[in-house]
């Protein structure tokens, strides 16, 4: 089967979507911008995949949702292209699709999506894993397969040798039919990626996927209450910091709660801590910047936060979490008071996790050793006084 070679556009980042859960899924994943570059697909894209393999398929709306969803939250970065060794299923996925099964287990509502995560590797022959085969593979499970499968022939089609060889990635996903995926989605799919239709369609991803997921049952869970799942799936991503949005959520309310802030001051600094680094992303190395982190990632965080009416008041936290009182920090180079408070207290909580913890090969510190940092840093004006000395409070009960 032959196909007509598309130069796809890259997704850019769209404006505010829909409310509730959905709102902040959504965010998250246009927040993930493809690179020419980055070895695998966004979550945007599949989601996009998903959604028009699916109409051509006359698949349910039901089984659409549950399966866009699971593509909205898995860590495409964590997984294998389909393509690379066809003789060895790439148990990868598998593995991330356990885990965003075990994710997403708190939340019934997304009970459908969790299957969809766990089962996407399951092949139509009975190959893959789990050893489901044919119709005992969940509908759901059956179409993210097949996204997986289109979304990573056309990155395999963009290889050199590919186009060399002729390769298009119509033919990649048609050669599955009856083994990896059904006879009607390796259709779909491949049909799919043979025509210039799905061009215009990428093109313009903030109304395709408005359409996709404004037509769902909308989710009963707010954006508060996905918050930490939202976190799952940022962490999930990354060699390093797995956990380290819920510790430090739950140490500034620990720091809130001692410098006296109500209630309501104390879940909002424990919110915005869970949500700090929800802006980051693992680039491949050739893409890292020389100057060291990802400065960039408290904006990106801020904006996905900005489009989750229900998470707006946590925006400038998230933005201002990195500035420093002498105005040594990032992004905008705040000084003083123009640092709102709950940041700083978010600062010292990130920090203070950070050097509890082990972290890139080294041990975490004796709480000696922290306090003695924690006051080498106030002492040089970066960080809030009063924080620190809740700070130090906090690692002597945890010594």
């Amino acid at each position: 089967m032959g196909g007509t070679m598309l130069d796809w556009p890259h997704l850019a980042p769209t404006e505010l979507i829909l409310s509730g859960g959905d709102a902040l899924l959504l965010a998250l994943a246009e927040a993930e911008l493809p690179h020419p570059g980055r070895p695998h697909s966004s979550r945007a894209e599949l989601a996009l995949f998903v959604s028009l393999i699916a109409r051509r398929a006359g698949i349910g709306r039901a089984a659409e949702g549950d399966a866009l969803r699971a593509a909205l939250l898995l860590p495409l970065s964590k997984v294998t292209s389909t393509f690379e060794r066809p003789a060895d299923p790439p148990r990868t996925h598998f593995r991330v699709g356990l885990a965003l099964r075990s994710a997403l287990a708190p939340y019934p509502e997304l009970a459908g999506t969790a299957t969809a995560a766990a089962s996407c590797l399951a092949h139509w022959d009975g190959s893959g894993t789990p050893p489901l085969s044919a119709s005992s593979i969940p509908v759901a499970g059956q179409l993210l397969g097949a996204a997986l499968h289109a979304s990573s022939a056309r990155f395999f089609e963009r290889s050199i040798a590919d186009r060399e060889r002729g390769l298009l990635a119509a033919d990649l996903v048609a050669s599955t039919r009856g083994r990896e995926l059904s006879p009607e989605l390796a259709r779909a799919a491949a049909d799919l990626l043979a025509e210039e239709g799905p061009r215009a369609k990428l093109a313009r991803p903030a109304a395709e996927l408005r359409a996709a997921c404004a037509g769902l049952a909308p989710l009963r869970s707010s954006e508060t209450e996905l918050l930490g799942l939202a976190v799952w799936a940022t962490e999930a991503t990354r060699s390093l910091g797995h956990g380290h949005g819920r510790r430090c959520a739950s140490l500034a309310r620990r720091l809130a709660a001692s410098l006296g802030l109500s209630p309501d001051g104390q879940r909002l600094c424990e919110l915005a801590a869970l949500a700090h680094d929800i802006g980051e992303r693992e680039e491949p190395a050739e893409l890292q910047s020389p100057r060291g982190p990802d400065l960039e990632h408290p904006e990106r965080g801020a904006a996905i936060l900005q489009k989750s009416r229900g998470l707006r008041a946590l925006a400038p936290i998230v933005r201002a979490h990195h500035e420093r009182l002498d105005g040594s920090g990032y992004p905008a180079g705040l000084r003083g008071e123009a640092i709102p408070f709950e940041a700083r207290v978010v600062a010292v909580a990130e920090i203070l996790d950070g050097m509890r913890n082990e972290r890139e090969g080294r041990d975490g510190l004796e709480s000696s050793v922290i306090e003695r940092e924690l006051r080498a840093l106030a002492a040089a004006g970066q960080l809030d006084p009063s924080a620190i000395e809740a700070g130090i409070r906090a690692a002597e009960v945890f010594a």
